[in-house]
């Protein structure tokens, strides 16, 4: 989950949590899907 006053401020946090559940899961061996599909809502309901 990634939050931001903007939009790309919440999606800039969500791609620095990728890249760290990338580096943890790289060490032990863990799987890491290959492509996952993510539905955007962009809706500006409150």
């Amino acid at each position: 989950m990634g939050e931001g006053s903007i939009q790309e401020e919440a999606l800039a946090h969500i791609e620095e949590a990728i890249a760290g559940y990338l580096e943890v899961a790289r060490k032990p061996g863990k799987p890491i899907p290959v492509e996952v599909s993510v539905p955007l809502n962009t809706s500006n309901a409150t």
